[in-house]
């Protein structure tokens, strides 16, 4: 699932539930990343999760969408998974503990941990 536009929030409503009621329909597993990013910024407001363009993710919404696709796939916790970000050798980002954590958390209270 993904996540609303950063200037149109309310638009989670919509996709969760055609996310869900299509995923009822074929019997599949939502990855319930939008809920996750709305969770997480109801939670920490402080932190941007979209680029510029209040579309796509940065590299902070990158991390938490990967944390709910482990949660998710793996149905485990991802805490004490790594910060970084890390694409053909290159740091693109390393988050602190502190947001690591935060992400990892969200993640799996959302999917249901």
């Amino acid at each position: 699932m993904t996540w609303a536009r950063q200037h149109i929030p309310e638009m989670i409503n919509d996709l969760t539930d055609g996310y869900f009621s299509l995923a009822k329909k074929i019997d599949a597993k939502v990855a319930p990343v939008g809920i996750a990013w709305r969770n997480s910024l109801e939670a920490r407001p402080d932190l941007v999760l979209h680029t510029e363009d209040k579309s796509h993710p940065n590299p902070m919404g990158s991390y938490l969408a990967g944390c709910v696709f482990y949660a998710t796939l793996y149905d485990s916790s991802p805490q004490g998974l790594t910060g970084k970000i890390v694409v053909d050798g290159e740091i693109i980002a390393d988050l602190s503990d502190e947001d690591a954590l935060f992400f990892q958390g969200i993640a799996w209270e959302t999917v249901g941990g």
